[in-house]
């Protein structure tokens, strides 16, 4: 299905010309890098705007915050003041029991508030965050409608962007894309083993592949050789509760339709440096596999069936497909903090700086 969102988030914009970040630092040094196009710090209400309301939400603006599906339910997003990666507060999602596929809606931003920067072939994008995850989203296994395991919830989408003529009065998906596009990228906990995978297309012959490898058997983290069907941990990169972990997601467009694209994913741990764990690209040492024939062993495959649309917004949606909305299940919880946007690889937090708590705690 196709997620409809939006609303203008005030977001800290600078455009430079790109180049690679070459050492950890913080946020504010990390979004005056060379190649940044946009930084989101959830630090001010204006990063969580509701655009024209009720159930549109901000879909129809450059950024914000859209209720779940037929609802004007805002209550599952929250400026957190007592929780944050880096400054005064983050984004948090509730996941409450008895919740459908759809649990809390989603945040979204383009990648600029005038749409300079979109994706097209031979152009790329680098998208870092901070999440957090409570235990209690790490520690429940959510069950399926009809029975079984739910699908796995996600993390990210990096989806088509907007179109000029997309606004609060012209919100549909033709000028306004949703997540679900042909050529969407999707970090998720597929089949909810804690750990990130990937898949990509919402549609052509190869939608909703995952990106996996084959060593001694499938590999789900192919750059770290991370073996189904146990798991462990390491090679294996988890999640894990109550840190802030940080994610970037690389996507180079080769030419669409064809086996030529760059799709990687670096995660770390809080205080940690990252580390490649899925890498789809045609360098990559430990080849993806497409589970057919050798197609992937030059990169992988964006579907589109329009060129004129480009990937220019990335959503921050914890949806869970499949999701049995009778379950009863703890209220579980997950953080965003820290979104940047460039056209070179984002270096990675201080290990060891602490974020500037809220002016209501005091920090020992």
């Amino acid at each position: 299905m196709r997620i409809s969102l939006g609303l203008c988030a005030m977001a800290l914009l600078l455009i430079k010309a790109p180049t690679v970040a070459a050492q950890a630092t913080d946020f504010a040094t990390r979004c005056a890098a060379a190649g940044v196009v946009k930084c989101v710090n959830f630090d001010t209400d204006a990063d969580f705007g509701h655009g024209a309301g009720g159930s549109q939400g901000a879909w129809g603006s450059r950024s914000g915050y859209i209720p779940r599906y037929g609802t004007s339910d805002y209550s599952r997003v929250t400026r957190d003041t007592m929780q944050a990666a880096d400054g005064p507060s983050s984004l948090r999602f509730t996941i409450p029991s008895q919740t459908g596929s759809d649990v809390a809606g989603s945040w979204f931003t383009n990648f600029t508030d005038d749409l300079s920067y979109q994706v097209g072939e031979g152009q790329e994008v680098y998208i870092q965050w901070r999440q957090r995850f409570s235990p209690e989203l790490l520690n429940t296994q959510y069950a399926a409608v009809g029975g079984g395991v739910a699908n796995g919830w996600k993390l990210v989408d990096v989806s088509a962007g907007d179109k000029p003529t997309c606004s609060s009065s012209n919100a549909n998906s033709m000028v306004c894309p949703t997540t679900c596009w042909d050529f969407e990228v999707v970090v998720q906990d597929t089949n909810q083993h804690n750990l990130p995978q990937m898949y990509a297309n919402c549609a052509g012959p190869w939608g909703y592949v995952p990106m996996q490898g084959v060593t001694s058997n499938v590999t789900v983290q192919n750059a770290v050789k991370c073996l189904y069907p146990d798991y462990i941990d390491p090679p294996c990169v988890k999640f894990h509760a109550n840190e802030w972990m940080t994610f970037q997601v690389h996507v180079k467009v080769g030419n669409w339709n064809q086996w030529n694209s760059t799709v990687q994913l670096w995660v770390a741990r809080d205080g940690s440096p990252s580390q490649l764990v899925i890498d789809c690209s045609p360098t990559a040492a430990n080849k993806c596999s497409n589970g057919t024939d050798g197609s992937a062993n030059t990169g992988w495959f964006l579907d589109s069936s329009d060129t004129s649309y480009k990937i220019g917004k990335v959503w921050l949606v914890p949806y869970h497909t499949n999701k049995d909305p009778n379950q009863v299940t703890p209220t579980a919880y997950t953080w965003y903090d820290d979104l940047i946007i460039s056209t070179a690889k984002i270096a990675d937090p201080t290990p060891g700086l602490r974020p500037n708590p809220p002016t209501s705690v005091n920090a020992n």
